[in-house]
């Protein structure tokens, strides 16, 4: 029996709801694996990222690698040293697991979970799980929910109850209706995973997995695997060693669909600082640009906006107490000072010096 951070021991049988007539709790949970290409498999000219030398043009491939074109140097780069396939296809898969969550016809879905092995915000290309939430955010007017574990995140609609991102580990002792599967390739990043301080050894023992790392690792796919009630998705890769499991295991039982994304000519790398659209919360007072949460730095006093067009900043709206009559500039709190021979208020603008009463 597992048990997840509150102690809570999980019922097994209720993965599957209350036992029926002629139907056996313990009924398999089908698994569709969808395919994204290797890292073997990229075009020539496709521009990826890599965490040392940036950004880079594949010019060559070989049996072992990639010849990079970086911005000072060209460079072989290794298989093994790119974490970014889901970069170049972000809009791809995230376009498919719109499209998968669409295709459940439940009228009420309690929770959608999506696990990963590792917390999203250690991965090299964080910025796609920016833009899944966004996506997500929008397509199902997603409502954010305030939750006591810092690095779960949780949303609800009027259809789906929950939506929740959380690593493997953290899942362990919970179910949901659904279960997506992220990141599950073979590379650094990948999954199984190998921890910093294994990856010591590796050099000795010719980049291969220990047999007491496998079963670790195992166990965790396991757990993941385990979670859902109705269907696990997974996306993976063809070299996978889990996913070579399933397949060589299950080849008599239909458990497993399996479709592919592919990578087209003109799929090439997706800017990893691109723009997340966002709705303008405010308006730069020196040149109108829009604001959004981008915008918003961290100070001595507290937030504000730095409008990036401009370098105008202006405190955000929610602080601004009133406005100088002689400039117009927002005043806030500490525009606010007090009359030391009469205790009365008043606002100071640190523009052009003048000052107001504040009562």
């Amino acid at each position: 029996i597992e048990e997840n951070e509150d102690l809570i021991k999980k019922n097994l049988k209720s993965f599957h709801g209350e036992k029926k007539e002629k139907k056996k709790w313990n009924e398999r949970i089908p698994i569709e694996i969808t395919f994204l290409p290797s890292h073997k498999e990229l075009n020539i000219g496709t521009n990826i990222s890599h965490d040392i030398y940036g950004e880079g043009k594949i010019k060559k491939k070989e049996s072992d690698g990639y010849i990079v074109e970086f911005k000072d140097e060209i460079l072989k780069v290794d298989f093994k040293e790119l974490e970014l396939v889901d970069i170049i296809l972000k809009k791809k898969i995230i376009e498919d697991i719109v499209k998968k969550i669409k295709s459940i016809k439940e009228k009420k879905i309690n929770e959608i979970m999506f696990l990963t092995r590792l917390k999203h915000e250690t991965y090299l290309d964080n910025n796609f799980f920016k833009y899944l939430i966004k996506s997500l955010e929008k397509e199902f007017n997603l409502k954010k929910i305030d939750t006591k574990y810092k690095d779960v995140l949780e949303f609800k609609s009027k259809i789906y109850n929950k939506i929740s991102f959380r690593t493997i580990h953290k899942a362990k002792g919970l179910e949901a209706d659904y279960i997506f599967l992220l990141k599950t390739y073979s590379s650094k990043q990948g999954f199984p995973h190998s921890k910093e301080d294994e990856a010591l050894l590796i050099p000795f023992t010719a980049g291969a997995y220990s047999e007491d790392q496998i079963k670790e690792e195992e166990r965790l796919f396991y757990v993941a695997l385990t979670r859902s009630k109705n269907k696990t998705f997974i996306y993976a890769d063809k070299e996978n060693l889990f996913i070579k499991r399933i397949i060589k295991e299950n080849k008599i039982n239909n458990d497993y669909a399996i479709s592919t994304i592919i990578q087209t000519k003109n799929d090439k790398f997706e800017d990893i600082e691109e723009e997340i659209k966002e709705e303008p919360e405010s308006k730069c007072l020196e040149c109108d640009s829009p604001l959004t949460k981008k915008n918003i730095l961290n100070g001595k006093n507290g937030e504000f906006y730095k409008c990036f067009e401009c370098k105008n900043m202006q405190p955000l709206e929610k602080n601004v107490e009133a406005y100088c009559n002689t400039c117009s500039k927002p005043l806030e709190q500490r525009n606010l000072f007090e009359n030391r021979r009469n205790g009365s208020l008043f606002y100071k603008c640190f523009n052009c010096d003048s000052t107001q009463n504040a009562e």
